[in-house]
């Protein structure tokens, strides 16, 4: 086992832990960010900082799955009118415009 102190905010973090898991990333946040990331823990919504951190990675990994899922749809919607035609912006109006009147007049009594 390998004992890994950690310096935050003057105080160390000690744990232990074996050479292969003690693979350590300092992370550097800014005055307002460590504030609010200390306000979460002394909330006690987060057990610790590393925990606030990890929570707003997962976050951001979510975020950037839906990034990617809707970019794979764009693009799925460019080769789909690529293949099958597009249609022209007046077309598409002109259609709504139709079917607005259409639900127009049959919400009219009369």
């Amino acid at each position: 086992m390998k004992t890994v102190a950690v310096l935050r905010q003057g105080c160390y973090h000690v744990t232990q832990r074996s050479f292969a898991e003690a693979h350590l990333q300092t992370v550097t946040l800014p005055h307002d960010l460590e504030g609010f990331a200390q306000d979460c823990v002394k909330a006690g919504r987060y057990g610790d900082v590393d925990a606030v951190v990890r929570a707003g990675l997962n976050l951001l990994r979510a975020q950037e799955a839906r990034r990617v899922a809707f970019t794979r749809m764009l693009d799925d919607a460019v080769a789909d009118a690529d293949a099958n035609g597009w249609h022209a912006m007046d077309d598409v109006l002109a259609e709504l415009d139709g079917i607005i009147a259409a639900a127009e007049t049959k919400a009219t009594p009369g």
